[in-house]
């Protein structure tokens, strides 16, 4: 399917999404496209310039993440930026995706929960999530679930 706007124009429509995110008019941002084309590029100079006027801390994840791992960093990470870098792994786990569901969640109080046995007391069982979350893929959007898609801005970047 051909865009109707340019890659420029895209490109341009990135920035505005990352400053509405940042300025937390909307948490959360997905981008997609192909890999080598600068959207981590972009998103790290954008977040760079921006993170210090704001004040939000800033969180990279990059790679692999269980579910109970992505909970723990949203936990850590409650009401700052955290930015999921070709971390594909928690957008193709069902555990991973309810809990980004309850992130993303547009509600003034997102309540996240864990309900499980676990021996770590450092971590809550539920918290309210007060962050924003971008997500950098380069799988195409049709792979990311329709609830999170609907909770979040989207953008891609394909050529």
């Amino acid at each position: 399917m051909d865009s109707e706007f340019s890659i420029n124009e895209r490109f341009d429509f990135l920035d505005t999404y990352l400053k509405l995110v940042m300025s937390g008019k909307m948490s959360s941002l997905i981008i997609t496209g192909e890999a080598g084309i600068g959207k981590s590029y972009t998103v790290k100079k954008e977040i760079a310039r921006h993170s210090a006027k704001s004040g939000i801390s800033v969180s990279f994840v990059k790679g692999f993440s269980t579910a109970r791992a992505l909970y723990d960093a949203l936990y850590h990470n409650r009401s700052g930026l955290i930015i999921f870098d070709d971390c594909d792994s928690v957008i193709e786990d069902k555990v991973a995706i309810n809990i980004l569901k309850g992130a993303l969640d547009s509600y003034d109080e997102r309540i996240i929960s864990w309900l499980s046995k676990s021996n770590d007391k450092s971590v809550p069982s539920s918290f309210n999530f007060q962050g924003k979350i971008i997500f950098i893929s380069n799988l195409p959007i049709d792979r990311f679930d329709l609830a999170m898609k609907s909770r979040a801005l989207i953008i891609d970047l394909k050529m």
